[in-house]
């Protein structure tokens, strides 16, 4: 989580650090505010294992939808 934060992410979701529904939700709208600053540009990273449901594809989509009209998202696997 220290190294994700030091290169400048957002967010980290790792599997040592559980994450549920609720708290991509408040990421999303934490980045959404953000977008809306003069700091237009936010970075999130998942480790591969960190939860078998909330899956890349999942929280690309969930941002994707939840931010249209006020950013856009990329993906890129590593």
């Amino acid at each position: 989580t220290v190294g994700g934060l030091a290169a400048g992410a957002d967010t980290v979701y790792i599997y040592e650090e559980p994450f549920d529904i609720r708290d991509l939700q408040a990421n999303v709208e934490h980045l959404t505010q953000k977008m809306k600053t003069s700091i237009q540009r936010g970075l999130v990273l998942r480790n591969e294992n960190s939860n078998e449901n909330f899956t890349t594809d999942f929280i690309y989509q969930l941002y994707s939808e939840e931010g249209r009209g006020v950013f856009d998202c990329r993906k890129n696997i590593l």
